[in-house]
């Protein structure tokens, strides 16, 4: 079973950063990188890191509706700015990729302010790993049946050519780099020529 995440080994829990929806604040986050190799090759990439459910907030300043915070990764300039209002989880909801989400430490600083006034309220900085297992996979292609009316039209309404074949496709609905087709059949459907060789 994958690890969805892992929690940062320190002695004292963190009183400031970010958490996936209403988990405790957690300090490190894991994802993996699968590259797939055979017919259909690609990556993707998966884990704790790919949820748009990550969220920022303060044991020191609780949420709420006139707040917002506004957190910037040191490393790489990238910011974002919620609304610092829901109870018991902090900042509304965002993806890491939109703040830092390469194998690494990333050092953050955050401000809390009164949307209305422009008070800040809680300024500071805390840090959060990335870590990145990398796979590989074989992904083939499969055969599959399909149909292709060259008038126009699907198989069922079909009125003058009619291609009937098995052909390999990737798991996407992609067709491999070799286009590979067996058990070929040809349906004339013009009136008094319906045949099949």
């Amino acid at each position: 079973m994958w690890k969805i995440y892992s929690l940062g080994l320190l002695a004292l829990v963190p009183q400031v950063g970010l958490k996936i929806d209403a988990s405790p604040i957690i300090s490190s986050f894991s994802g993996r990188l699968i590259e797939y190799i055979g017919d259909c090759p690609g990556w993707v990439l998966d884990g704790a890191i790919t949820r748009g459910d990550f969220r920022s907030i303060s044991q020191t300043t609780p949420p709420a509706k006139e707040l917002r915070v506004v957190l910037t990764n040191l490393r790489t300039a990238q910011n974002v700015e919620r609304t610092y209002r829901k109870t018991n989880r902090g900042s509304h909801d965002f993806g890491l990729s939109k703040l830092g989400n390469s194998p690494c430490d990333h050092e953050i600083s955050y401000q809390i302010f009164n949307k209305e006034t422009k008070a800040v309220l809680e300024t500071g900085r805390f840090v959060y790993t990335v870590e990145i297992d990398e796979y590989e996979e074989p992904r083939n292609a499969q055969w599959k049946r399909e149909s292709i009316c060259l008038g126009g039209g699907s198989r069922s309404n079909c009125e003058i050519f009619l291609i009937v074949r098995d052909r390999k496709v990737c798991p996407d609905g992609n067709i491999g780099p070799t286009v590979e087709i067996r058990n070929e059949q040809f349906i004339d459907y013009r009136p008094g020529r319906r045949n099949r060789r």
